[in-house]
């Protein structure tokens, strides 16, 4: 990865914090969704072939892996 992706994942994810620290009542899940949204439209831009459905699934099937291991734990 290039210096520039960095920045493109930290601006990303700084725009998603910024939302979810400004409402309050935000869970987890939705503060998952921002970010994986606001991720998504920041990929997009810099490839229009980018695959939301794909990155999404990978996202949400990593989610329920880290839930499942912390219940376990």
């Amino acid at each position: 990865m290039t210096r520039k992706d960095y920045e493109l994942i930290a601006s990303a994810l700084s725009t998603a914090l910024d939302t979810v620290q400004t409402v309050e009542g935000y869970t987890g899940e939705e503060a998952l969704n921002l970010a994986t949204l606001v991720m998504m439209d920041a990929l997009e831009k810099e490839n229009p072939r980018f695959d939301r459905q794909r990155f999404r699934s990978w996202v949400n099937a990593t989610a329920n892996r880290r839930a499942v291991m912390a219940q376990l734990a």
